[in-house]
């Protein structure tokens, strides 16, 4: 045997070898590519050639089964009948299959052992130190598996597919490869803790309020990692013919944390101002709570996924218990007036300009909730029908509905995000003059 550096090349192995023979010889390589990933295996300089290593995998996943399965399966073909001999050509095909699936184990616990040893170096960090050490450790390794996956390809095409259809635990070589990284590294570093959820969310939450400090294209890489960490679970699923995606790593890691840490603090904030009894400073209170939570920066940041989850969790937190308080507070105080209707006109006329803010937040919340305007809908028309709408004041409405944008807008539908429109729409107006 002779030494280069900091592997060892061993005698490659005839076809009589058996697992262990094989794997000594493959081992200190993996070994080396797993170090060293942007190395490159030199002949020259003493290492097997990449023909050498991949024989070397063939020629066992191949002939394996002989020094695996031994003389007796042999014996009994020779002497078996011709039906015999049609179930010992299974019993081979078994151990042709076992013989490539201990090289298969033997190298799925190498790649284990090399993401523990990489966790327990990086199990001190925290923050960003931790988010850019998974990030750096977790390129190295992926653009090792892949130069490993080149020495097995052989079993990565003939055996893996034919293996999997019993045994859902075997992945091709890189998708092995990555599924190691979750519980072996991940895992290892959390422990019973959350080191990388509180990393990510620490960002997100210290956004705004320091931006030189703020990281948050860490936060979009190590999101970026966590989905291709899952991804490495997807499977073909022969009854749909359709790839059944998944995201159990991502989800676990950061979705969960990420959207139980918004739920309580918008609870929290919500619960005070419902408190207070204060029906404006609590619509004020979940308007801004929505837009801290889904700030453009941040939902830039998140899967599709957790963003519809994240949105649908704010409104049945924010919007739908408080959305009709909030409409009676505002039609209430009309309805009371000594001038409803211009009481009414004056308040569209502030909103067509954008001049009153807290009825712009109320139709903006109630638009993302299914049915959002209804009560207002209902309160609106008892108001109207029971109040004699003179034509000057009608015309008047009219006039404001068509030189507003945004009027038009709200009575015309239309509300963004594909939330259910109101029922207020011109061409009920005209069936309110006549009541």
């Amino acid at each position: 045997m002779s030494a280069t550096g900091s592997i060892v090349v061993g005698k490659k192995p005839d076809r009589k070898a058996n697992a262990k023979g094989v794997w000594d010889y493959l081992s200190p390589v993996t070994t080396w590519i797993l170090q060293n990933p942007d190395g490159k295996l030199d002949p020259g300089a003493g290492f097997a050639s990449h023909m050498e290593l991949y024989s070397a995998v063939y020629n066992y996943s191949v002939y394996g089964y002989r020094v695996e399965a031994g003389a007796k399966g042999v014996c009994v073909m020779i002497v078996a009948s011709l039906r015999l001999a049609a179930l010992m050509l299974e019993f081979f095909l078994g151990n042709l299959n076992l013989a490539a699936q201990v090289l298969y184990r033997h190298l799925e616990g190498h790649l284990a052992s090399h993401a523990t040893e990489l966790a327990e170096r990086c199990r001190e960090l925290r923050d960003t130190d931790l988010l850019n050490a998974h990030i750096s450790e977790l390129n190295r390794y992926e653009k090792a598996a892949r130069k490993i996956s080149n020495i097995f390809s052989y079993m990565d095409r003939r055996w893996v597919p034919r293996w999997r259809e019993k045994d859902k635990t075997v992945y091709n070589i890189c998708e092995m490869a990555l599924r190691q990284w979750k519980p072996r590294f991940i895992d290892t570093i959390q422990a019973n803790e959350t080191v990388f959820s509180e990393a990510m969310l620490k960002q997100i939450a210290s956004r705004g309020v320091n931006e030189e400090t703020r990281e948050l294209t860490i936060v979009k890489s190590t999101i970026n990692s966590l989905l291709r960490l899952s991804a490495a679970a997807e499977f073909y699923d022969e009854k749909t013919k359709k790839k059944e995606e998944c995201f159990d790593v991502y989800q676990e890691v950061f979705e969960q944390p990420f959207l139980s840490a918004c739920r309580e603090r918008c609870a929290s904030q919500i619960s005070q101002a419902s408190a207070a009894t204060d029906s404006t400073n609590l619509l004020r209170t979940a308007h801004r709570l929505v837009q801290e939570t889904e700030d453009p920066v941040v939902i830039d940041l998140l899967h599709e996924r957790t963003v519809k989850e994240l949105v649908k969790q704010n409104n049945a937190v924010l919007v739908t218990p408080h959305v009709r308080l909030w409409w009676s507070s505002v039609l209430d105080p009309l309805k009371s007036s000594d001038q409803p209707l211009k009481s009414w006109l004056d308040l569209l006329s502030r909103f067509a300009i954008g001049q009153d803010e807290d009825f712009n937040r109320l139709w903006v919340l109630a638009g993302r909730v299914y049915n959002g305007f209804q009560c207002s809908d209902v309160a609106l028309e008892d108001f109207v029908r029971s109040t004699t709408m003179e034509s000057a004041r009608m015309q008047e409405l009219m006039d404001l509905v068509s030189q507003s944008e945004r009027l038009q807008k709200a009575f015309g539908g239309g509300l963004d995000k594909g939330h259910k429109s109101s029922q207020w729409s011109v061409s009920l107006l005209p069936t309110w003059s006549e009541s």
